[in-house]
């Protein structure tokens, strides 16, 4: 039986919150549980994407903090952040250019996958 990415997770978690109540050095843990977080919500967001899924009633939800966005199609929304999050990472690896630099890029790069985890949380919010 094959383990997938959210099964990794949750027992992850557990795992460095024993280890913190132990005093000891989780720093690596948490930099391999983010990883996995952002492969599962990336794989989530492509499966998203692939659906071709338009809502028949809008959600809402904050982007960024100052940014609500309301929409009913939800898997071109995906598509979006993934061209997105893809563009950064190359633009990253390129050193950026003129005042977009790999600085400006990976913090673009990270409210884009914010996005998705924010049409995530109110998607299951939206069904629970």
């Amino acid at each position: 039986m094959s383990r997938t990415i959210a099964e990794d997770i949750d027992p992850g978690r557990k795992a460095i919150d024993l280890a913190q109540r132990q005093r000891r050095d989780t720093s690596h843990w948490e930099k391999s549980l983010a990883d996995l977080e952002r492969q599962d919500l990336l794989a989530w967001a492509s499966e998203l994407a692939e659906k071709d899924l338009i809502l028949s009633d809008p959600i809402g939800f904050r982007e960024e903090p100052l940014r609500p966005v309301t929409i009913t199609e939800v898997s071109k929304y995906a598509v979006r952040n993934l061209r997105f999050i893809t563009q950064a990472d190359v633009e990253q690896r390129l050193g950026g250019w003129h005042i977009w630099t790999s600085d400006w890029w990976r913090d673009r790069q990270q409210a884009a996958l914010n996005s998705p985890a924010s049409l995530r949380r109110a998607m299951e919010d939206r069904t629970s």
